[in-house]
């Protein structure tokens, strides 16, 4: 996975709070802005029985689809990028 994928997987991750949702987000290498939009769904559970009785969530299944890629250049010219967008969600999708 390249540096601006996991910009972009952490952007996402940092972005979902909630069971099922979309997300607009963007990051910045040293050429190129490129933002991604998409939707996810998320189903889990409480566990109230974690160390010292703290409440974690536990995800049971996860579901992240980027529907759209955007590049733009440092004039704000639209551009062509490279992405691997199936790594990005998988890596979300582990992540979440």
């Amino acid at each position: 996975m390249k540096t601006i994928e996991k910009m972009l997987a952490d952007a996402i991750l940092k972005s979902i709070d909630s069971n099922e949702g979309t997300f607009c987000v963007d990051a910045e290498d040293n050429e190129n802005l490129i933002e991604v939009e998409g939707h996810y769904k998320v189903k889990g559970y409480i566990d109230d029985k974690f160390y010292h009785s703290m409440d974690i969530w536990v995800t049971t299944e996860a579901s992240v689809t980027i529907d759209k890629v955007r590049a733009y250049d440092k004039n704000e010219n639209e551009v062509e990028v490279e992405c691997d967008i199936k790594a990005i969600e998988e890596y979300v999708e582990i992540n979440l």
